[in-house]
């Protein structure tokens, strides 16, 4: 997380240690598939993540991203399943709200 706050604003730098939170969690799971997985997806990884960032306001959408790592790290750090679940989804929710968004500004969003 130290990191994570001191690229702040830095877009390439933001995305390799954001890459690099995800590999860490990975590991810590202790599960080796799910590091295998996360090594596997770590270009599309880095895509997503660089596409996330240009959809949000640097400021405002790094703090909001940084806020919503940390809301992981405390609930891996108290030993609390269901707020680590909880923190997760709503990170997801946010990168796939931020693509979606990237989408449409881009005019690649799917048309129904």
């Amino acid at each position: 997380m130290k990191m994570l706050r001191h690229v702040f604003g830095d877009h390439e730098q933001f995305i390799i240690q954001d890459s690099l939170f995800h590999l860490q969690i990975a590991k810590a799971s202790g599960n080796p598939l799910y590091s295998l997985m996360i090594e596997a997806l770590r270009t599309p990884l880095a895509n997503s993540i660089s596409a996330g960032l240009d959809a949000r306001d640097a400021s405002p959408g790094y703090e909001s991203i940084i806020q919503l790592h940390q809301h992981i790290v405390d609930a891996i750090c108290d030993r609390d399943p269901a707020a680590a679940k909880l923190a997760v989804a709503r990170h997801f929710a946010s990168a796939t709200q931020a693509l979606q968004d990237a989408a449409f500004r881009s005019g690649t969003a799917p048309q129904n």
